[in-house]
């Protein structure tokens, strides 16, 4: 989800980060085999705020919370 600062005595903004992190060129950086990302998915997931709806993403949360 992202969210926008305002600071109206600084006049400045800040918007959160929109895309996945995991967003590689061509690849998915969250693949264990590095997964080529066809266009409809990077549309979907890769490019939005939506990234935490794509499995990839979600299999990496978990791989990793497995400590």
């Amino acid at each position: 989800m992202n969210s926008i600062i305002a600071n109206r005595d600084r006049s400045t903004f800040r918007a959160d980060e929109m895309i996945c992190p995991y967003n590689g060129v061509t690849v998915c950086i969250a693949s264990l085999s590095s997964m080529t990302i066809d266009k409809r998915k990077k549309e979907d997931f890769c490019a939005t705020e939506n990234y935490d709806s794509c499995p990839l993403f979600l299999s990496d949360v978990l791989r990793r919370s497995r400590g």
